[in-house]
């Protein structure tokens, strides 16, 4: 079975024990390059649906379809802020203070 890339920009259900057991592995391979999530991913034998990841990182990246967003702080300002805000122009309870 092929190896699968489990660190995309979107929610991971994560178990403890099996958690623990790939951090253990991370570590005993002294490497800061090795992404737990997939390490956690192939150890359990995960599976999922390939998607695209939905991190959009440039002002020239398009707006990812589906039902994720990530962004960073450039393209959340620039581009996905004045989206939410046109979209949810009344304050949640979260922002009232």
């Amino acid at each position: 079975m092929p190896n699968i890339s489990y660190d995309l920009h979107v929610p991971l259900v994560v178990y403890k024990e099996p958690m623990q057991e790939a951090l253990r592995w991370a570590e005993k391979a002294r490497c800061d390059a090795i992404h737990v999530r997939t390490l956690y991913g192939n150890l359990v034998d995960l599976g999922g649906t390939r998607i695209r990841d939905p991190k959009m990182t440039r002002r020239s990246d398009p707006f990812p379809d589906g039902p994720w967003l990530s962004s960073s702080d450039e393209t959340f300002r620039s581009i996905i802020e004045p989206v939410l805000r046109y979209q949810f122009p009344d304050k949640c309870d979260y922002e009232k203070g």
